[in-house]
């Protein structure tokens, strides 16, 4: 659990992600919002259209998510009020960049909890 300054509680669970009761979750999203395999793939598949299509329209809107952003979509079927697309570097291309776009998204994700 993390306190931030103005008092929000944030919780980090090792569970189904798409089964908590929580007001959203973080997915560990590509720069395209292609949610292809993994832990994305269940999300998008529970959540249903909606998310992939809200997704696919930011993209077609405005391109390719640069590293350490996170964007926030509509949760679809799935019980919360939005979920958080967080894009990180890749550990392939680990390097001064990538530090960098980690310590960005830590901060990009703080600001929608924060509001």
């Amino acid at each position: 659990m993390y306190k931030t300054l103005s008092g929000i509680l944030v919780h980090v669970y090792q569970a189904d992600i798409c089964s908590l009761n929580v007001d959203c979750i973080v997915n560990a999203a590509n720069s395209m919002l292609l949610h292809g395999d993994g832990v994305a793939a269940v999300i998008q598949r529970k959540a249903g259209d909606d998310l992939k299509n809200e997704g696919d329209e930011y993209i077609r809107r405005y391109g390719e998510i640069k590293d350490g952003s996170v964007i926030e979509t509509c949760a679809g079927r799935l019980p919360y009020k939005y979920v958080l697309h967080a894009v990180g570097p890749r550990w392939s291309d680990y390097d001064t960049r990538s530090r960098k776009g980690r310590g960005d998204c830590r901060a990009a994700l703080l600001q929608p909890v924060l509001q």
